[in-house]
This record gives C-alpha cells, sequence and structure tokens, in this order.
C-alpha cells in the first residue's frame, strides 16, 4: 500500500475490497488467495467466509461493510474452501454494492422533498451526479447509475 496511499487518503470510504477471510482474521500483506486458505486450514478453523470492507492504508484493516460465513470440513483442501468462498463472493459482493450505491428511504425522502417544489409533474427527476448504466429495480420515482 506504500505506493497508492495517496490515492487511498484522496478517495476515503470510496474504494472497497473483497477480503476471502473472516477479517481481522487472516489479513494482511500477503495474505490472499491460497495462502488465505491454506492458512485456515492450517489454523484447523472450523469457519471462513468473506469480508467486504473499506480500503485504508493498512492492508485489510478499513472498516468491514458486510460479512459471509461457511463452515470449514475438517478434510477441507485450499481449492475446496476456495470454491465455497467463491460462491460466497458471487452470491454477496453484486448486492452489497448495489446497498450502497442506492439511496436510503431516508435519503430518499430528503432528496424527494427538496426537488418536489421544484416540478409540478407527478414524477421527480432525482440527479445524483451519477454516470453510467442504470441500476436494474431502483427506488420508486428514483434513478440511480453506476458506472
Amino acid at each position: 500500500m506504500e505506493n497508492t496511499t495517496h490515492i487511498v487518503e484522496a478517495f476515503p470510504n470510496k474504494i472497497i475490497n473483497i477480503h476471502p477471510s473472516l477479517l481481522p482474521k487472516f489479513g494482511g500483506k500477503g495474505m490472499f488467495g491460497r495462502h488465505v486458505h491454506q492458512s485456515v486450514i492450517d489454523a484447523k478453523e472450523v469457519e471462513s467466509g468473506i469480508s467486504i470492507h473499506y480500503v485504508n492504508s493498512q492492508y485489510d484493516k478499513g472498516a468491514v461493510i458486510f460479512q459471509a460465513k461457511t463452515t470449514v470440513d475438517p478434510k477441507e483442501t485450499p481449492e475446496s474452501l476456495a470454491q465455497k468462498i467463491h460462491k460466497l463472493e458471487h452470491q454477496h459482493f453484486s448486492e452489497q454494492i448495489e446497498k450502497l450505491l442506492i439511496p436510503t428511504e431516508k435519503e430518499y425522502s430528503l432528496h424527494r422533498w427538496s426537488c418536489k417544489w421544484k416540478s409540478r409533474p407527478r414524477r421527480i427527476w432525482v440527479n445524483f451526479g451519477w454516470e453510467g448504466t442504470p441500476i436494474k429495480k431502483p427506488m420508486p420515482r428514483v434513478y440511480s447509475y453506476h458506472k
């Protein structure tokens, strides 16, 4: 992270990482992929999982956004554990990113209230300044975009 600290500091809580263990266990420099899975098995852990977290200037120390768990069988191999972890990643990552991008009901109400006086039509357009592809199933009458 030495070479990228300026980027992380320029975008606090805007960069997200998915890590193949339940942080803070098995995180840090050099802990990725097979190294993590082998360490989990060597430590005789009974569960492992994924952590989706914000990136900060320290390896795998950012605030955790979401975690999901799976069991580690006694005869688990790094490859079989990796398959379980990949299923969790595919199952949860896009869902959690979507939750971060789509405004909460409170944010939606504030935006709707602040824009209501500007327009008389029944539909109100709220532009969050995001560019990209429309997200499927946005909150009613709010159009959200992601890249």
